[in-house]
């Protein structure tokens, strides 16, 4: 949150003497307007009624305390920016800071008290816009069908974008992930988080597979015949590593649509690894001896355990955004951010930060020794010719 000049701000909070000096702080950043209330509840009429565009508050009040008062605010307005002022111990304000993010608040950060205007001028600043925030996930999913995104697959209207993945120390471009879009004919977008589950539920998700990678190898041909080092990662489901057929199927895919194995990652996720991998242990074995490198994506969100790590050939540990977005402000995800790379450089692994969102996320990952970093701080995803402009820039 670059400036809160001029901003309607709530401040919430049992002790008369904080919201002054939270006040007085604010007036300095050149706040004007504010609401003030001395718990949960009276904060909650104040907030219908003022509509603040950021809310200070305290963990600890009588009667609604600020737990479910950040509870209550999630299911009025979750892009509303949210800052957690409390004197409670680093854990509890971790802990805070983390079931707020559970319940949706898509903005939101905390500071310890004693409370001073430099390290609230910090705390706000760390704040990540609301809108920079919602742009990808989906906020309203749209209800779709199988009979639907069987068209949309018939009729191409599945395209790709893509977002680069940079070097943390030299700031070069490494590799690309392609991103699934479906943007329907009356011009709303359909979610990838919406219609991918679909396509592996209903049986079509070798068919958006088909049409990802052929997307991916025509949009990306101008980018290769600049970049030539450049590669270029697609999403694979565990069902479709798992076939029988799979590596003839994968061959004779990129084949067809002149997508290089050279310049392919496949990306495959960590919660769908299971007890019995030997197909796709055999598959993507076989895909890397055609020169296709192998990433685990969303890293820690799963149940792999080391053995199945060790046993599966991945190039590449692709770090989940949840230990990343708040590493710099919560010490036990910073732990398991540096456990992470620390496991990636014993396993001769390339670290990948996904969503590095801010720029304290971005000097976070660079100190723990990120290989590379991915998110909207290094760009969003974008059609191929954008990327191209974005790579010569």
């Amino acid at each position: 949150m670059d400036d809160i000049a001029g901003r309607r701000v709530l401040i919430v909070d049992d002790q008369a003497f904080i919201r002054t000096l939270l006040r007085r702080c604010l007036v300095r950043l050149g706040v004007t307007e504010f609401r003030e209330a001395a718990n949960g509840a009276d904060g909650l009429a104040e907030f219908d009624a003022f509509k603040p565009e950021l809310v200070l508050c305290d963990l600890n009040m009588p009667g609604m305390d600020g737990i479910e008062f950040l509870r209550l605010i999630a299911t009025k307005s979750p892009q509303t920016p949210m800052l957690i002022v409390s004197g409670e111990d680093r854990r509890t304000l971790d802990g805070a800071l983390r079931i707020a993010r559970g319940y949706g608040l898509v903005s939101v950060g905390v500071v310890a008290k004693p409370i001073g205007a430099e390290r609230l001028t910090q705390a706000i600043a760390r704040l990540q816009p609301a809108v920079e925030q919602s742009a990808d996930p989906a906020i309203a999913s749209p209800s779709v069908g199988e009979g639907e995104l069987a068209a949309a697959i018939d009729a191409r209207q599945i395209v790709a974008a893509f977002q680069p993945k940079i070097d943390v120390l030299s700031g070069l471009t490494r590799s690309v992930e392609c991103l699934a879009r479906w943007q329907r004919p009356a011009g709303d977008n359909v979610p990838p988080g919406v219609f991918v589950p679909l396509a592996e539920n209903c049986g079509l998700v070798d068919r958006l597979t088909e049409c990802v990678v052929a997307a991916a190898a025509r949009d990306m041909a101008a980018v290769f015949a600049v970049y030539p080092d450049l590669r270029c990662a697609v999403n694979f489901s565990f069902d479709t590593l798992g076939r029988s057929d799979a590596f003839a199927w994968i061959s004779e895919l990129l084949a067809r649509s002149g997508m290089p194995a050279e310049r392919l990652i496949v990306e495959v996720t960590e919660s769908r690894l299971g007890e019995d991998d030997r197909r796709t242990l055999e598959t993507l074995a076989r895909l890397r001896m055609k020169r296709v490198r192998v990433s685990l994506d969303d890293f820690g969100t799963g149940y792999a355990s080391l053995a199945r790590l060790e046993a599966l050939p991945f190039d590449e540990l692709k770090i989940d955004r949840g230990f990343v977005s708040g590493a710099a402000e919560i010490p036990a995800k910073r732990a398991i951010l540096e456990s992470a790379v620390a496991l990636a450089k014993r396993m001769d692994l390339v670290s990948v930060a996904e969503g590095v969102e801010t720029q304290a996320d971005l000097d976070t990952v660079r100190d723990a020794g990120i290989d590379l970093a991915q998110g909207y701080l290094v760009a969003k995803p974008m059609p191929a010719d954008k990327l191209l402009d974005w790579l010569a820039r």
